[in-house]
C-alpha cells in the first residue's frame, strides 16, 4: 500500500510484514543536560527526539504539549522510565498517565527509601481513539529532581494494531 508516495506495508520475500510507517516515538528529557526540578505534580518535558516516525509525538511546551497523539483509532503500546532523586524518605513518587487533558490512570508507585537516585518503570497498552492524546507525569509529595543523564528519563510508544 502506498500512502503519499511512501510504502507504508510490505511484505519481504520471507514472508515478513513490514510497516515501516507505523507510529513510534522514543523520546527522553534532554532539558539542556541540566536536572529538571519538579514540584509535586509534573508533565515530564520530553524533550529530546530519538525517533518520532509520523510525528505524532509534541517535543514541545507549546498546544498538547509533550504529547502522543494517536493518528488512528488502535491499541498502542508505551514503556516509560524515570530516574529521580531528592523525595523525602516515607514519600511517595508516582507515575500518572492523563488523557486528553484528564487523569488516566497511576501506573507506578514507590515509597522513597532514600533522597538519592531512584527509580520507577512502567508499561501499557491503551485503546485510544483517532486523535486522543496522552501526556506522562511524575507526582510526589515534595519537590524534587529528574536526574539529568542522558537518556535516563524516557518514553517510546507505537502502534500495536
Amino acid at each position: 500500500k502506498h500512502t503519499n508516495g511512501t510504502t507504508a506495508q510490505t511484505v519481504d520475500s520471507t514472508g515478513r510484514v513490514l510497516t515501516p510507517a507505523r507510529p513510534f516515538f522514543h523520546v527522553y528529557v534532554d532539558n539542556g543536560g541540566s536536572n529538571p526540578s519538579m514540584s509535586t505534580l509534573n508533565i515530564i518535558p520530553f524533550d529530546g527526539v530519538i525517533s518520532n516516525i509520523g510525528g505524532h509525538f509534541n517535543a514541545t511546551n507549546s498546544g498538547n504539549n509533550y504529547s502522543f497523539t494517536a493518528p488512528l483509532t488502535g491499541v498502542y503500546q508505551f514503556n516509560w522510565n524515570l530516574s529521580f532523586y531528592g523525595v523525602t524518605v516515607g514519600n511517595y513518587m508516582r507515575q500518572r498517565v492523563f488523557v486528553n487533558g484528564a487523569s488516566y490512570q497511576f501506573h507506578e508507585y514507590k515509597d522513597s527509601q532514600n533522597t538519592g537516585d531512584q527509580n520507577v518503570s512502567t508499561s501499557f497498552a491503551i485503546l485510544l481513539s483517532a486523535n486522543d492524546y496522552v501526556q506522562f507525569y511524575a507526582q510526589a509529595q515534595n519537590a524534587f529532581y529528574l536526574s539529568a543523564g542522558t537518556f535516563w528519563n524516557f518514553c517510546t510508544g507505537y502502534l500495536v494494531g
